[in-house]
């Protein structure tokens, strides 16, 4: 998923920590559209997977959300931990495998397949399957990266010195048009397409539930930054 050199610090300072305050903004709107489709209960057994620095989890106690929590992530496990030390009722897991199937009620899994192979964004999705409970919900949430909100984003992070390697004009029209095949995506932002997700959901055997935008209420792709589904594996 995340380069292995990606540090909480760093990804703190990128996320909602940014210097930037639209950016600060947009990650913590994007943290609580989750929480708010996620509708976690005390009886929940929730995972957050590919969790980060354990931001999710920690905003969730603190709202009083939810029950039991577990966190996998395989690059920043040492700084979820410490997040979220001294939370009794969080568990902690590097690899994924080591989970049992059918072990959890709800899972999230924020801004993490825009990180995965093309080739493997399935994989992902039918683990995620594999490690619910019949009945158990998902909530993803990805970038948007096409459309003119991939314009807007591939200019502030040219401003900002913090552009990606295969941030190229012609691969920036690309994204605009929405004509992503071609380009060659490498830990990158740059050439994902949401649009893509749906059909990795229902090929895996989720139900779809209901789609969400954020950090806005309106607009939906022209003006977001993020898409999320909450979709559900049959009982």
């Amino acid at each position: 998923m995340r380069n292995e050199a990606m540090t909480a610090s760093w990804y703190q300072k990128v996320t909602y920590r940014s210097p930037w305050r639209i950016k600060r903004f947009s990650h913590n709107a994007r943290i609580q559209r989750a929480l708010g489709m996620l509708d976690l209960k005390a009886s929940d057994v929730f995972l957050d997977y590919g969790g980060g620095d354990g931001h999710l989890i920690r905003t969730a106690i603190s709202q009083g959300l939810g029950g039991k929590f577990a966190i996998y992530d395989p690059h920043l496990l040492r700084d979820a931990r410490e997040t979220l030390a001294g939370f009794s009722e969080v568990a902690f897991c590097e690899q994924a495998s080591a989970l049992p199937d059918r072990s959890f009620s709800k899972i999230a899994c924020l801004e993490v397949l825009e990180h995965v192979p093309v080739e493997k964004v399935r994989d992902v999705i039918a683990d995620i399957y594999r490690l619910l409970c019949p009945g158990g919900a998902v909530v993803l949430s990805v970038p948007i990266e096409i459309g003119p909100v991939s314009l807007a984003k591939n200019l502030a992070r040219l401003i900002s010195g913090t552009a990606f390697p295969n941030t190229t004009v012609s691969n920036v029209l690309l994204s605009l048009l929405g004509i992503t095949a071609s380009i060659a995506r490498c830990d990158s932002h740059v050439g994902f397409d949401y649009r893509g997700i749906v059909p990795c959901l229902i090929q895996a055997g989720f139900v779809l539930k209901s789609r969400g935008f954020s950090p806005f209420n309106f607009g939906g792709a022209l003006v977001n930054s993020q898409v999320h589904y909450r979709a559900e594996r049959p009982a």
